[in-house]
């Protein structure tokens, strides 16, 4: 069996994996402040990532779209587990320090704005970088196309 109709059998796996890579990230946006919303984001997210798991194996084009999404998955679990602990230590340092006498407000007011704009705008850039990765292994995917280097961090 050829590579190209395996990839056409199979297309569905893979082609829903980067459909739930983007639509966690569009979701994000639309609910960032609704807590049920992003827990039915994060459940979305982490079926996406297991699925790729569990596809791979199966076709040599399809492996690398797997593999890509892998790192993809990765990339965003580990950067979801860092920026909210960057959030808590810059908080805790600014308020840390407000409690031990520095009565300097102004130093507690910006390491609260750093530990929450900073995060943010880094999340931001992450969930484009995923969106974009995602549509470009799509591109490739309905064309019938590896992904020429899935342990890349670029597109």
């Amino acid at each position: 069996m050829s590579s190209a109709v395996t990839v056409q059998g199979q297309r569905p796996a893979a082609f829903w994996i980067y459909t739930g890579f983007i639509a966690v990230e569009i979701i994000g946006f639309v609910g960032f402040f609704a807590p049920s919303v992003s827990v039915a984001a994060l459940a979305l997210f982490l079926v996406a990532g297991v699925w790729a798991y569990v596809e791979r194996g199966r076709d040599s084009i399809l492996d690398t779209h797997y593999r890509f999404q892998i790192r993809t998955f990765w990339v965003n679990v580990v950067a979801g587990l860092a920026l909210p602990l960057f959030f808590l230590i810059a908080v805790i340092r600014g308020v840390g320090s407000f409690l031990m006498g520095q009565n300097d407000p102004t130093s507690l007011v910006l390491s609260v704005m750093a530990g929450t704009i900073i995060p943010m705008l880094i999340g931001l850039g992450l969930s484009i970088w995923t969106i974009v990765r995602s549509v470009a292994g799509l591109s490739r995917l309905q064309d019938g196309k590896p992904i020429d280097n899935p342990a890349t961090w670029t597109i």
